[in-house]
């Protein structure tokens, strides 16, 4: 199964490529350029930088990533159709649909979360550093068992008519029933994939950056926004076209009632 899904995400990703990478391109660069024009005229210390990495975080995660997701599934859809895609209309339905995946992310993140984060919060109120540890333990055993059991969540509310918020979770699990362990390795091989390109975007903005620029104390942080722009827009269609090959395997599979291999 990782090798099919990958191998469609590949294939989807070439021939959907300029398309993609333009209209990601619309949307990532200038939410980076807001955050650079934050980061350079906010003040240079730690509480404004963790506060600029938790606006990035949940814009990113709430708005972002939604919209480049629902215009690369339907891109890929339109390309299974043997259709043109429609980036902009499906660009449309993404500010449309925002709300509902915002929500639908929120209760993944929720299900993972609420448990060990009590145990956490309870162990910080009493002075228990050991119940803090354990919170932190059964957080990450959640984040890898419910995080894969959940994965599916946003392209069943995509792809499906019907199942949206807990509907959307009740589905993902089930379709990753019996293949949990397979989900894993497709999803850990797709993030492999996305980290390495990164990687390689980041050394290479911040080579040029630096060779045009030269190093003072601000031309880091126009690297490292420039370098988050190139990645997301190279990324992002990539990993939800993973999703949607992975979404196609286990709906297969769970309506032929056959464990993928």
């Amino acid at each position: 199964m990782v090798r099919r899904v990958v191998s469609s995400a590949f294939d989807a990703y070439g021939a959907l490529f300029p398309v993609l990478i333009g209209v990601t391109a619309a949307i990532v660069v200038p939410y980076e350029a807001v955050l650079l024009a934050l980061q350079l005229g906010a003040p240079d210390t730690d509480d404004a930088r963790t506060g600029l990495l938790v606006v990035d975080g949940v814009a990113s995660f709430l708005l972002v990533l939604p919209l480049v997701t629902v215009v690369a599934m339907r891109a890929g859809q339109a390309r299974e159709r043997g259709e043109a895609p429609q980036p902009w209309r499906a660009l449309a339905e993404g500010l449309e649909l925002l709300a509902v995946i915002a929500g639908t992310q929120l209760l993944v993140m929720l299900a993972i979360a609420f448990l060990p984060g009590l145990v956490m919060l309870a162990g910080l109120a009493l002075g228990l550093p050991g119940l803090v540890l354990a919170g932190a333990l059964a957080l990450l055993a959640s984040a890898i068992i419910n995080g894969v059991r959940l994965a599916l969540a946003v392209p069943v509310v995509l792809l499906e008519s019907g199942p949206r918020f807990g509907a959307a979770l009740r589905r993902s699990t089930e379709l990753v029933r019996g293949a949990w362990r397979n989900t894993l390795l497709t999803l850990l091989a797709l993030g492999a994939i996305a980290l390495l390109i990164q990687l390689v975007a980041s050394v290479a903005v911040s080579a040029a950056v630096l060779a045009v620029a030269g190093e003072d104390g601000r031309t880091g942080d126009v690297a490292a926004r420039l370098s988050a722009a190139l990645s997301g827009v190279l990324t992002m269609p990539f990993v939800a076209l993973g999703s949607l090959a992975l979404y196609r395997e286990r709906a297969a599979a769970a309506a032929t009632g056959v464990r993928a291999p």
